[in-house]
C-alpha cells in the first residue's frame, strides 16, 4: 500500500495514515480505516515522507515502537504490524536540525538508508528505463505489437 505525503494536507494526512470515526470531524459520517490498518501484515510505502507534520509523526513512532495506534476521533486502540518503506527528497537529518522534522523519527525511519543519485546523473539508467519501461508502455497505449527503438540521436 503507498501514499503521496505531499499529496495530502497537513489536516488530512492523519485521518489517511490512521484512519478516522464516525463524526470526528465535519463530513466524517463513517468510520474509515487507515493505510496502518489496511496495510496490516503487509507493507507501507510512504512517498515524500518529509512532508508529514510533526503531530502525525508521533503517532507514527508509535505504531513503529509498539504497533499501535488509535483512528482520529477514536479511543480504542488498533493493532498494526506493517514493514515501513519511506522515501523523500530532502535530507531528513538536516530538516531535523533545523527542526521542521522530528529528530527521534528521522532516527527510526533512517534505519537503513539507500540514497541514490537524481536520474540526471545516472545516465545508463534513464537508458534502460527508456528501453524497458517507457518504450513498452507506449507501444501499449499505441497499440503496436513490438517495443519501438530510439535513434542515436534520442539515445544520446
Amino acid at each position: 500500500m503507498a501514499l503521496n505525503c505531499a499529496a495530502l494536507s497537513p489536516t488530512l494526512i492523519e485521518s489517511e495514515l490512521f484512519g478516522h470515526e464516525a463524526g470526528a470531524f465535519t463530513g466524517a459520517v463513517r468510520l474509515r480505516k487507515g493505510r496502518f490498518e489496511l496495510a496490516n501484515a503487509g507493507t507501507l510505502f510512504l512517498d515524500e515522507v518529509g512532508n508529514i507534520p510533526l503531530t502525525a509523526q508521533e503517532k507514527i513512532l508509535r505504531v513503529i515502537e509498539y504497533g499501535s495506534f488509535e483512528r482520529v476521533g477514536g479511543s480504542a486502540t488498533q493493532g498494526s504490524d506493517v514493514r515501513l518503506i519511506a522515501a523523500t527528497n530532502v535530507d531528513l537529518r538536516a530538516c531535523a536540525e533545523r527542526g521542521s522534522f522530528g529528530m527521534i523519527c528521522s532516527n527510526r525511519l533512517s534505519f537503513e538508508v539507500i540514497t541514490l543519485p537524481p536520474l540526471r546523473a545516472r545516465g545508463e539508467d534513464a537508458w534502460l528505463l527508456a528501453q524497458s519501461n517507457f518504450g513498452r508502455r507506449m507501444s501499449n497505449e499505441l497499440g503496436l505489437a513490438a517495443t519501438p527503438s530510439f535513434t542515436q540521436a534520442a539515445r544520446r
